[in-house]
């Protein structure tokens, strides 16, 4: 037997602790991205977020646009009605309603806009015909007869069940 291939046997068997704790990092690392991916994600809430951030960027809906373009964030009052939401949405006859209340800094209501023939107060009832999904306030700027203010938009979005 010659030098070399005895050599090369002793590297084989020095690099088995090594190849054992590879396969453990990569093993634990699947497992991680594993759980990560099988996670339930919460359907109701995105799908309610979108409808939301559709208020806010769409100049079909509340979005303000000055002819040139669109301000995403920045709300024109004079948009924020039933009448204006109602043909941005398309939520009639649908298994969609929703709510959007516009507040000053102070927590005064400055416009508050409905598209559901659901109250809001129903959503504190647990119920099997529907589901509300509160979302988290978001800052705003609104424009009120060319002046721009800021303020905070709460909405509730209510996801009939068939």
């Amino acid at each position: 037997m010659k030098k070399g291939a005895f050599t090369l046997s002793i590297e084989d068997i020095q690099a088995i602790p090594k190849l054992i704790t590879l396969y453990f990092v990569v093993f634990v690392i699947l497992i991680g991205v594993l759980m990560f991916y099988s996670r339930d994600i919460d359907a109701k809430k995105s799908e309610s977020q979108t409808l939301f951030m559709r208020l806010l960027y769409s100049k079909n809906c509340a979005a303000y646009n000055d002819g040139l373009r669109t301000y995403p964030g920045i709300i024109d009052l004079g948009k924020f009605t039933e009448e204006n939401l109602n043909k941005c949405y398309a939520v009639k006859d649908t298994l969609v309603g929703l709510n959007f209340i516009l507040k000053d800094f102070t927590g005064n209501i400055v416009k508050e806009a409905k598209l559901s023939d659901i109250s809001v107060d129903l959503c504190d009832i647990p119920t099997k015909n529907f589901d509300c999904v509160k979302l988290d306030p978001v800052y705003v700027l609104y424009f009120n007869e060319g002046i721009k203010k800021g303020g905070i938009v709460s909405s509730t979005v209510i996801l009939k069940h068939e």
